[in-house]
């Protein structure tokens, strides 16, 4: 089956779930501009979900929604993506440079920082988080890029309301510039009503290539965010994805022998 189209599948009322069964395949096709699946019961993957693939990602024009924990009154954790024993899943989105430092100090009220590298795939409406560097952890900037942000290693942002350093000469730590936003995202749809990622311990192959990961993952087993239980020889990997606004753990990691998993980013 491909998407083609917005769609929602599903219906609350009966608690029903999308299940893509053993042998069975739920592809997202290239060169059709924005896509989106809203779930309104669990989405279990027994057989391979593909949304672009290690030899052809899905291209920076295109874009793909995955909305969990759909319908008319969610609760947190209700609903999730499960990929289950024997399962495959591939996600891969378009690359993106995920973060860089800043190279000098940057005062609140800027409109710009100097970044310690020249970054690609930064556009306009992407959103960038600018990491604190006091001893005050809510001490970060979250703004959203405006047109053609990106000149050399300066990026235009809209006014800080921090300070943060970039010097090392002056400070014993300098900020990351992390941008959030990728053209593969897993959410929820009531944003405060969070879902969840359970990927079991024999799911075959996972592979989350520049996925965002939004809204996912509270306080209960097996539900803490994108939580993996991978054993060999099966494989799990995350490169360059981004998360967040959950309201537990990003990416918990559990089980008694958890292995063939990586996370670069």
């Amino acid at each position: 089956v491909q998407i083609l189209a917005n769609v929602t599948v599903g219906a609350d009322t009966t608690i029903a779930a999308i299940t893509i069964n053993l042998g069975g395949k739920l592809k997202v096709p290239a060169n059709w501009g924005a896509l989106s699946l809203t779930c309104r019961g669990d989405l279990v993957v027994n057989g391979t979900l593909e949304i672009g693939n290690s030899g052809a990602p899905l291209a920076s024009t295109d874009s793909f929604n995955l909305i969990l924990n759909g319908g008319a009154s969610p609760t947190d954790g209700k609903y999730g993506l499960k990929l289950n024993s024997g399962c495959t899943c591939n996600m891969y989105g378009a690359a993106k440079t995920p973060w860089a430092l800043l190279n000098a100090d940057a005062a609140a009220a800027a409109t710009s920082v100097t970044l310690d590298r020249t970054v690609s795939g930064w556009v306009q409406n992407d959103v960038v988080v600018i990491a604190p560097t006091t001893l005050t952890s809510t001490d970060f900037d979250k703004k959203t890029l405006g047109a053609s942000p990106v000149s050399g290693t300066t990026l235009t942002v809209p006014a800080l309301g921090y300070k943060h350093a970039g010097n090392l000469s002056n400070a014993p730590c300098v900020a990351e510039v992390i941008n959030l936003t990728r053209n593969i995202v897993i959410t929820a749809f009531n944003t405060g009503a969070v879902g969840y990622v359970l990927i079991d311990p024999a799911a075959s192959a996972v592979a989350f290539d520049y996925v965002e990961f939004a809204y996912q993952g509270y306080s209960a087993a097996s539900k803490y965010g994108v939580v993996v239980q991978t054993n060999a020889p099966y494989t799990a990997s995350f490169t360059h994805c981004s998360f967040h606004d959950g309201k537990s753990s990003g990416l918990y990691i559990t089980g008694a022998a958890v292995n063939n998993f990586t996370v670069d980013n």
